[in-house]
């Protein structure tokens, strides 16, 4: 299932995952650290949007938000 050919010297998939999870944890972990310098205008809307769309699709709203936030914020960031 995993290209076990790609990995460097004494790499590992396993290593592999435990690095990725790390960073992920450390992404996400600064992300909320930074609550207080996210903009109030933009938390007003994001708080608006999340209950509109919870009201249109019940249960959908943080996942929607979430992707709505990575793809029109996080994403051009990243290139």
């Amino acid at each position: 299932m995993y290209e076990t050919l790609r990995l460097n010297g004494d790499a590992t998939v396993e290593s592999g995952i435990e690095a990725t999870m790390h960073a992920a944890e450390l992404a996400f972990s600064l992300i909320l650290s930074s609550e207080s310098s996210f903009p109030g205008p933009l938390r007003t809307l994001c708080h608006t949007l999340y209950h509109v769309i919870n009201a249109r699709f019940p249960n959908s709203g943080l996942s929607a938000l979430g992707k709505i936030l990575f793809l029109r914020f996080f994403n051009p960031a990243i290139r």
